[in-house]
C-alpha cells in the first residue's frame, strides 16, 4: 500500500471487489455497522468509487474516494442555504489522476427578489491546468448550458441549443410582463365590457398572475395563456347582436356528452314585421324553456391537452312566433282566442364527419306554445242569459254591478315531446285558474282552478274565496278537493286540501289577526300559524304548528304552541318585568340551535319587539327547523322580557324537554345601548345558552357577544364568548373564556368560542386588533393573548406585533410559555423595477421545563440568532415511586371513606320495613333485603383493561379498553382487573353459583389521558383527551325457568279426611260439644226449610225485630256489645225501603251437622292448545 503507484495499478476487478464491500458493509441489512454512519454509502454502478453522501435542510454533503479512472478523493458540498434567503453555495475540492482540483459556484434565486424564474450561478473552478470563471445567467452550470458566459481564461458568450429562447422566456417576457402589469395595476378591477369580467379576472384564468395582483412565475406557455383565456371568456362573455339578441362564448358539456367543449351560442330573439303580423325567430328563448344550453350552439373544440377540434350543432328551442302587430289577439273566434302562437325545434347533430347515431344525440323534438289561450265564457252563454241557468250566465257577465273584470280566463299552453318525454304545462305551472271575482252574501269567490297532479295521478279543483260575517273574516287559499284518477267513481277516496288559511277580526277595541301556512316536509303536511289578538291596546302574540306525520308505529298528532303576551308587571329596577311567555309541545323536538343563532330562535323571537310581525313567512317556515315533529318528544317552555335599570333590555326562556331523556335549559339575549338606540357609542348584544341533558349526560353554559356588539362604531367590533361544559359519562370538561391555546388540537365536542378582544378599523390604513384566551380542560390549563397594530401609508406599511401563549400539564408537570414582540417598516420602490426594502426587529422567549428551560431569539430582518439557555431538557421529571402516594392522589383522594370500589343495589330491593325507616347501607351488619331477582353495579376508580366475576370467566383483554398506564410512576402497561366476589356472611368462603342465574354486563367510561396514559414530556401536546376503559359491571341475578310438571289432577285428590274434621271452633276436641253442636246444625236446618218458604214481606218484618225488636233480641244485643236499643230511625227505614232484596235470615249454627258435602264431580280440566305463529 506504501509503494508509489500500488492504488493505480490496482486490477480493475479488484477494485470493484473492494469498492462494493466497503459498500455492502455499511449498507447491507446483516452487516453490523448498518446505520451506525449517518447518511448513505453507495458504490458507482461500474463499481470504481465509492460515494458517502448525507442529505440536511442547508444542504448535502458527500465524500467521494475510487478510481475515475485514477485514483480519486473528493469533497462536495451543495445547494447549501443562507436561512430563508436567496443565495446558494455549492463547494468541491480534491484530487483525481494526482491532479488537484477545486471549484466554487454561488447562485442567486431572482424569484424571490423580482418576478424573473431563473437562479443565475456564477461558478470559479481551477483543473490543474489552470482558471474556469463562468456566469450561467439560466442557471445550467455545464457545458450543456443554454446561455455560457465565459470570463476566463477566454471571454466569449455562447448560447447552447433554445437558448435565446430560454432567455426570452426566463428574463426579458417576465420583466417586460411585470411592467405592463405595474403600469395597469388601477385597472384590474375594471370590466373588459360591461357587466363583463375584469381585467384581473381574465389574467387569473390564464395563469398569467396569482393572489391579489402578483405576477405568476413562472408564467405559461403563450398556446396555454390563450387557451385560459378562452375558456375564462366562455363563462361569462356575453356579446349583444341586437337588443335581444346575444352572442356568448361557452365552455360546458354538450348534451349527452361526456367531455366539456368551447362554442358560440346564439340566446335570444329577433323580430321581423309583416304586416298585420308579427314573426319572431326565437333562440332559445320561451316561457317554458328553462334549460342552461338553450339556444343555437355550434360547439367547436374541446379543450384538452392539446385542444380537440370537434364540431356539434345543438338546438335547443330554435323556433318562430307569430303575433299581432298591434297587440291584440292573433285568434279571436267566439269560441276561443289566443295572442300568439309558436313553434319550437331540439335537435343535435355532428359536424365531424362521424356517422349521425341517434341514442348519442337524444335531443330530439318538437313543442308548440299558445299564449293568451282562452274561452271567454261570457260571450259563450250570450245568448243563452235568461235560458236554463240565468245565475250562471250572470256570474259569467262582466256588465254587472259587481267586479268589471269579465270571465275571459287567459292561460298559456305549452305541449311537446323532447327527448323521448311528452310534456304538457299551463303558464308554467299545472293549475288553471278561472278568476270570478264575485261575492254571494257573506261568501267571496275570487278564483277556481284545476290542477293535474303527476306523482300520483289526480285531479285537484281548488278555490280561493273568503266569508265575512260581523267583522270576522276568514280567508282560504286553494281550499281543494283532490281526487286520484283511480278513484274519480269513489269518493270516499277524495280528500281535502288547504294551502293557506287566514283569519282577521276587528270590532271596537278588538283586533284579531291570525294565518296558516302549508309546509310540505317530505310525506308530511304541516301547517304552522300565527296569531296575534289586541283588545284595548292589551294582546298577545301566539305561534303554533299542527301536523299528523307518521312512522313505523303508525301516524301520530304533532303539535306545538308559544304564546307571547306583552305585559308590563313592573318589578325591582334590576328586574322590570315587561312582558311573559309560555308555551308547549307534543311529540315535537325543541332543537336549541348553536351559540351564535339564538338570537334568531323562534321562542326568543317570539318575545322580541316586533320581530316576528317584522318578518312573519320567515317565522313560519323556520318552526320546521327549530321545532320538528318527533315521536315522543314533550317540551314546556316559559319566557320573560324584563329591563335592568332602563338601560339592560333581557329575553329569557326557560324549558323542560323530555326525549329519551330529561332536559332543562335556559336561553337568552340581552342588549345594551349607550346612550341611546339611535346614537349608539357603546352597543352590545349578548347571547346566553345553557342546558343539561340527562341523555347526553351533559352539563354546559355558554355566553356570546353577537356580531351586533361595538364601540364607538361598528367599525370596532367586539368579541368574546365564555363556556363551561361537563361530559358525566366520558368524565371530561373544560373551562374557556376566549377559546384556546393555538397549538390545542379541539376534540369535537368542544365548543368553538371567539376569542375575547376586539377589532378597530381606525381608517383604511390603520387596523388595530387585540384579544385573550384562557381554558381548564383535564389535562392542561392554558391562557394566552395578542396584541396588533398595522398602518399601511402608500408605500410605507408598519407594523407591531405582541403575543404571549401559556401551556401548563400536570401528572407529571410540565410546562411551555413563549413571549414575542416585533416592529418592522417596508417601503417599496419602482424605477424601471419595484422593489421592497423591509426592516424588522423582533424577540422572543421560549421557556420550558421542569427543568427551566429554552431559547431567546432576535431576529433582525435577515438573520435569526437563538441562544439556548438551562440544563439538558430531557431529563425524566419527578415521577412517583411508591403506588400508595399515587393510591392516595388519583384514586381515593376527597372519598372520607377512601373507597376504589363502589357497590350500589339497581333492582330487586325489598321495600323498607317499617315504611320511612332508613336504608340499609349494604354492609356486613346491614345487608340489602332483595327479592328472587335483583341486580347491583360496581364502579372503580381505576381504570380496568379487563374483569374477572364469581359466577363467570375470567374475561381476558377487552377490545373496548385502552392500554393503561400509570403516567405519573412511568409506568406502562399495567395489568388491571376488576374483580368481583361474593361471599357468605360471617364466612370467607366463595359458594359455588350457577352461571345461567347471573347476567354480567362491563360498563365503560372516560379517565384523563394525563392520568392513565404516558406521554413524553418533551412532547406534550395541547388537548383535553380520554381514553376508555373498564368503569364497572352491571350484574343481575335473574330467575331461570325450570321444566314444567305434568298435569295434576285435582278433581281425584283427597282434600282432607273426615276424621280430622272439627266443627267450629276447630281447637275443640270434646265429644260432648261435638255432639250438641251437631244437634244445633240439624235444627239449623230444618229452619233454613222452613225460612225459604217465608215472604219478603215477613223477612223484613223479623230481620227489623231481630235488629231492633226489644224483649229477648234486646237482651242478646246487650250480651254481646252492641247498641240495645238496636238499628237507628234512618238506618230501620233504610232496611224497609232501600234495599234491593229482603236479607237473609240463618242461625249460626247452620252447616254444623258435620254431613259429608254431596257435590257433582268437577268436569275434566281443559287445556288450552298454544296459540301457533
Amino acid at each position: 500500500l506504501l509503494q508509489s503507484g500500488y492504488l493505480a495499478g490496482l486490477a480493475p476487478a479488484s477494485r470493484a471487489a473492494f469498492i462494493n464491500a466497503v459498500a455492502a458493509l455499511f449498507s447491507d441489512p446483516a452487516s453490523p455497522l448498518k446505520g451506525t454512519v449517518p447518511g448513505q454509502v453507495k458504490a458507482d454502478p461500474s463499481g470504481q468509487s465509492l460515494t458517502w453522501s448525507c442529505n440536511s435542510t442547508q444542504g448535502t454533503l458527500a465524500l467521494t474516494a475510487g478510481w475515475t479512472p485514477g485514483p480519486t478523493l473528493l469533497v462536495q458540498a451543495t445547494n447549501l442555504k443562507f436561512q430563508e434567503g436567496p443565495l446558494t453555495l455549492d463547494l468541491a475540492a480534491g484530487s483525481a489522476s494526482g491532479t488537484l482540483q477545486c471549484m466554487t459556484r454561488l447562485g442567486l434565486a431572482l424569484q424571490k427578489i423580482v418576478p424573473i424564474p431563473a437562479t443565475p450561478q456564477f461558478s470559479a473552478a481551477f483543473n490543474g491546468a489552470g482558471f474556469d470563471v463562468n456566469l450561467y445567467p439560466l442557471g445550467d452550470a455545464g457545458p450543456a448550458s443554454a446561455f455560457d458566459v465565459a470570463l476566463l481564461p477566454a471571454a466569449k458568450v455562447t448560447f447552447g441549443a433554445g437558448g435565446p429562447q430560454a432567455f426570452l422566456d426566463h428574463w426579458l417576457v417576465p420583466l417586460l410582463a411585470d411592467r405592463v402589469l405595474e403600469a395597469n395595476r388601477q385597472r384590474l378591477t375594471t370590466p373588459v365590457w360591461g357587466g363583463g369580467k375584469t381585467l384581473h379576472t381574465l389574467l387569473n384564468d390564464a395563469g398569467l398572475i396569482t393572489g391579489p395582483d402578483q405576477l405568476h412565475v413562472p408564467l405559461p406557455p403563450l398556446p396555454a395563456a390563450v387557451s385560459n383565456v378562452l375558456l375564462g371568456l366562455a363563462t361569462g362573455l356575453k356579446i349583444p347582436v341586437t337588443k335581444t339578441l346575444n352572442l356568448q362564448l361557452v365552455n360546458e358539456q354538450p348534451v349527452k356528452a361526456q367531455a366539456k367543449a368551447v362554442g358560440l351560442r346564439l340566446v335570444g330573439h329577433q323580430d321581423f314585421p309583416a304586416g298585420s303580423l308579427n314573426i319572431s325567430l326565437r333562440f332559445g328563448e320561451g316561457p317554458f324553456i328553462s334549460a342552461q344550453n338553450r339556444g343555437l350552439t355550434l360547439y367547436l373544440f374541446r379543450p384538452l391537452n392539446p385542444a380537440v377540434f370537434a364540431p356539434q350543432l345543438d338546438v335547443v328551442g330554435l323556433g318562430v312566433r307569430f303575433s299581432d302587430a298591434n297587440g291584440g289577439p292573433l285568434v279571436n273566434l267566439p269560441v276561443a282566442r289566443a295572442n300568439d302562437i309558436a313553434g319550437y325545434f331540439f335537435f343535435s347533430f355532428p359536424l365531424d364527419g362521424k356517422p349521425y347515431n341517434a341514442s348519442l344525440y337524444p335531443n330530439f323534438g318538437a313543442a308548440v306554445e299558445i299564449g293568451g289561450f282562452g274561452i271567454p265564457l261570457g260571450a259563450a252563454l250570450s245568448g243563452n242569459t235568461g235560458g236554463d241557468n240565468p245565475v250562471a250566465a250572470g256570474l259569467l257577465q262582466s256588465d254587472g254591478k259587481g267586479d268589471p273584470h269579465p270571465v275571459n280566463p287567459d292561460v298559456d299552453v305549452y305541449l311537446g315531446y323532447v327527448d323521448q318525454h311528452l310534456k304538457f304545462q299551463v303558464q308554467g305551472t299545472a293549475a288553471v285558474w278561472v278568476g270570478i271575482h264575485r261575492k254571494f252574501g257573506p261568501i267571496y269567490i275570487d278564483q277556481i282552478g284545476v290542477e293535474l297532479g303527476s306523482s300520483p295521478p289526480e285531479a285537484s279543483l281548488l278555490v280561493d274565496g273568503s266569508v265575512s260575517i260581523s267583522g270576522l273574516t276568514v280567508q282560504a287559499d286553494e281550499l281543494g278537493v283532490r281526487i286520484p284518477i283511480k278513484s274519480l267513481a269513489t269518493p270516499a277516496h277524495w280528500y281535502l286540501d288547504l294551502r293557506g288559511l287566514g283569519i282577521s277580526f276587528n270590532s271596537g277595541s278588538v283586533s284579531i289577526t291570525g294565518g296558516l301556512l302549508k309546509n310540505q316536509i317530505g310525506q308530511t303536511v304541516e301547517y304552522d300559524g300565527m296569531l296575534s289578538v289586541d283588545i284595548a291596546g292589551k294582546g298577545f302574540t301566539a305561534v303554533g304548528a299542527y301536523s299528523r306525520p307518521g312512522d313505523a308505529l303508525g301516524s301520530y298528532t304533532s303539535l306545538f304552541v308559544f304564546v307571547s303576551l306583552p305585559l308590563v308587571l313592573g318589578g325591582p329596577p334590576f328586574f322590570f318585568v315587561t312582558g311573559l311567555g309560555g308555551g308547549m309541545g307534543c311529540n315535537r323536538e325543541l332543537q336549541v340551535p348553536p351559540i351564535n343563532q339564538i338570537p334568531d330562535f323562534l321562542l326568543v323571537k317570539a318575545l322580541s319587539d316586533s320581530s316576528l310581525a317584522n318578518d312573519p313567512m320567515g317565522a313560519l317556515t323556520s318552526m320546521a327547523k327549530f321545532i320538528p315533529a318527533r315521536r315522543g318528544s314533550f317540551w314546556l317552555a316559559a319566557g320573560v322580557k324584563f329591563d335592568s335599570f332602563v338601560l339592560v333590555h333581557s329575553v329569557a326562556v326557560i324549558y323542560v324537554a323530555l326525549d329519551k331523556g330529561f332536559e332543562i335549559g335556559l336561553v337568552g339575549v340581552s342588549r345594551l345601548a349607550l346612550p341611546t338606540k339611535d346614537l349608539a357609542i357603546v352597543n352590545i348584544e349578548l347571547a346566553l345558552k345553557a342546558r343539561f341533558s340527562s341523555a347526553e349526560g351533559i352539563l354546559s353554559i355558554q355566553a356570546q357577544l353577537t356580531d351586533h356588539s361595538y364601540l364607538f362604531s361598528d367599525a370596532c367590533q367586539l368579541t368574546g364568548g365564555f363556556a363551561f361544559f361537563i361530559w358525566f359519562p366520558q368524565g371530561q370538561f373544560v373551562l374557556t373564556v376566549g377559546g384556546y391555546h393555538p397549538a390545542f388540537n379541539r376534540p369535537p365536542q368542544f365548543p368553538t368560542v371567539p376569542r375575547l378582544g376586539f377589532r378597530w378599523h381606525v381608517s383604511d390604513a390603520i387596523v388595530i386588533k387585540g384579544e385573550a384566551y384562557f381554558a381548564l380542560t383535564n389535562t392542561c390549563v392554558m391562557a394566552g393573548g395578542r396584541l396588533e397594530a398595522a398602518a399601511h401609508l402608500g408605500p410605507v406599511r408598519a407594523w407591531f406585533i405582541a403575543h404571549a401563549d401559556f401551556l401548563v400539564s400536570w401528572d407529571p408537570f410540565y410546562y411551555d410559555i413563549s413571549i414575542g414582540v416585533e416592529v418592522g417598516v417596508s417601503v417599496t420602490i419602482c424605477i424601471f423595477v419595484c422593489g421592497t426594502l423591509e426592516l424588522s426587529l423582533g424577540a422572543e422567549l421560549h421557556i420550558m421545563g421542569p427543568p427551566l428551560h429554552g431559547t431567546v431569539s432576535v431576529d433582525i430582518t435577515v438573520a435569526t440568532i437563538t441562544v439556548p439557555f438551562g440544563p439538558d431538557p430531557k431529563p425524566d421529571p419527578n415521577y412517583i415511586q411508591d403506588f400508595e402516594v399515587f393510591r392516595k392522589k388519583y384514586l381515593v383522594a376527597g372519598d372520607k371513606k377512601s373507597k376504589v370500589v363502589n357497590v350500589s343495589a339497581t333492582r330487586g330491593l325489598v321495600p323498607k320495613d317499617p315504611p320511612g325507616a332508613d336504608p340499609a347501607p349494604g354492609t356486613k351488619s346491614q345487608p340489602w333485603k332483595v327479592a328472587a331477582e335483583f341486580g347491583f353495579a360496581t364502579e372503580t376508580r381505576m381504570p380496568a383493561s379487563s374483569y374477572s366475576t364469581f359466577a363467570t370467566a375470567p374475561s381476558g383483554q377487552l377490545a373496548g379498553s385502552a392500554a393503561i398506564d400509570l403516567a405519573p410512576m412511568n409506568r406502562r402497561d399495567v395489568v388491571s382487573n376488576h374483580d368481583v366476589k361474593l361471599y357468605l356472611a360471617g364466612a370467607d368462603t366463595v359458594p359455588a353459583f350457577t352461571a345461567d342465574h347471573f347476567q354480567v354486563t362491563p360498563v365503560f367510561g372516560k379517565f384523563p389521558e394525563a392520568t392513565w396514559h404516558w406521554t413524553d414530556p418533551v412532547k406534550i401536546s395541547a388537548g383535553a383527551r380520554t381514553i376508555p376503559a373498564l368503569h364497572g359491571l352491571d350484574i343481575r341475578g335473574v330467575a331461570v325457568w325450570g321444566g314444567p310438571s305434568q298435569l295434576i289432577p285435582i278433581a281425584t285428590l283427597i282434600d282432607d279426611k273426615l276424621v280430622w274434621a272439627r266443627p267450629l271452633p276447630f281447637a275443640a276436641s270434646d265429644v260432648i260439644l261435638i255432639l250438641t253442636l251437631q244437634q244445633y246444625g240439624v235444627s239449623a236446618d230444618s229452619m233454613a226449610v222452613d225460612i225459604v218458604k217465608v215472604s219478603n214481606g215477613k223477612m223484613l218484618q223479623a230481620a227489623d225485630q231481630i235488629l231492633s225488636g226489644g224483649g229477648v233480641f234486646a237482651q242478646f244485643r246487650q250480651q254481646l256489645g252492641v247498641r240495645p236499643s238496636g238499628l237507628r230511625p234512618m238506618s230501620r227505614h233504610s232496611l224497609a225501603h232501600r234495599r234491593s232484596a229482603p236479607p237473609l235470615i240463618a242461625p249460626l249454627a247452620t252447616g254444623l251437622t258435620m254431613k259429608v258435602a254431596s257435590l257433582p264431580p268437577p268436569p275434566p280440566i281443559f287445556r288450552v292448545p298454544p296459540d301457533l305463529p
